[in-house]
């Protein structure tokens, strides 16, 4: 089965990185159903929450893992400035996908994404750790 579903890792024109528009464009489309649920999960358990776990379950490789959590983070900051939540929870993200999946390309962008929260929501503002398993 894994050799079926597997996906080629790298970065070269072959890699799924590469060959992923199409699952972008199908998370484009349904992302606006994800930030309701985050909404509506977020108006239920904020108020309480200190940390928020991600699980991301067939994460393949590339930028659209990073895409999907950024996504889910920002519409957690959104939720916390509607509901006046001034301490953000943390968000710890576990990625996890079959064993032949190039996570080394995911955690090579991390660094550029950790930057990126920072430009948004401010330097220290919350603790967001990776780990991945298969």
């Amino acid at each position: 089965m894994e050799q079926i579903l597997h996906t080629k890792g790298g970065e070269d024109e072959e890699s799924y990185a590469k060959n992923s528009t199409f699952q972008r464009s199908v998370f484009m489309n349904v992302n606006h159903a994800l930030n309701r649920s985050i909404q509506e999960f977020c108006q239920a358990n904020l108020a309480e929450a200190e940390c928020i776990t991600v699980a991301d379950l067939g994460c393949a490789s590339g930028l659209n893992t990073l895409l999907a959590v950024e996504s889910i983070i920002d519409s957690i900051n959104k939720e916390c400035h509607n509901l006046n939540i001034l301490k953000l929870p943390n968000i710890q993200v576990f990625l996890n996908d079959l064993m032949s999946n190039d996570f080394n390309s995911i955690f090579k962008l991390l660094p550029s994404f950790y930057q990126k929260l920072e430009e948004s929501y401010g330097r220290g503002s919350r603790s967001c750790p990776f780990s991945a398993s298969f």
